[in-house]
Order: structure tokens, then C-alpha cells, then sequence
């Protein structure tokens, strides 16, 4: 898509110390720090920004990102379907700019 893109995120960290997760309620907003989800979101986003502005000077990607938890094999395979049938639906993304 060319505002937005879909992925996947497979994490297999199994000693998971609690005191590291964010308490609930805490500011989505706030800088948690290196090497989470966010801040790889971000830096992703801002790369492929600057690439992409080299071609064409006004391209934007959708500001926010959405997260979703998977937690088990048919919400995972709703999902890849999601992402693989997404692209032919771009004729309808309300944020296209043509």
C-alpha cells in the first residue's frame, strides 16, 4: 500500500520480567525506551519516510500505528489473509491521495 503498510511481529522472548512491561494506563505517548515495538515502528516509519520523500517530496505514511496481540492460530491466519487481500483494496482506502 502506498500510505501504509501491515506486518507481523513474531516475538519469542519467553523470560518476560514484569517490572519491564508498561503499567496500565500508562501514556501510550511516553518513551518506554530502546528496542520496543514503538520505537522499531518508528524508526522503520521514519527511514522508509526519507527514502520515500526522495522520489516523491509529499509522501506521507498514517500517522498512527495499531498493534493487535495474536493469541492463537485462527486469529493469526484472519490476519496473514488481512494482509495478503489488503493491497486489493486500495481503491477504497479513505487516506489515498490520487
Amino acid at each position: 500500500m502506498p500510505n501504509h503498510f501491515h506486518g507481523i511481529l513474531i516475538i519469542n522472548k519467553t523470560d518476560i520480567d514484569s517490572t519491564e512491561l508498561p503499567a496500565i494506563g500508562q501514556s501510550q505517548f511516553q518513551n518506554h525506551g530502546k528496542n520496543t515495538i514503538s520505537s522499531i515502528v518508528g524508526s522503520y516509519k521514519s527511514i522508509v519516510t526519507k527514502a520515500s520523500r526522495q522520489i516523491n517530496p509529499n509522501f506521507r505514511l498514517q500517522p498512527p500505528f495499531y498493534d493487535q496481540i495474536i493469541r492463537n492460530v485462527y486469529a493469526f491466519e484472519n490476519i496473514q489473509n488481512y494482509i495478503a487481500n489488503n493491497p486489493a483494496k486500495w481503491k477504497e482506502d479513505i487516506f489515498r491521495k490520487e
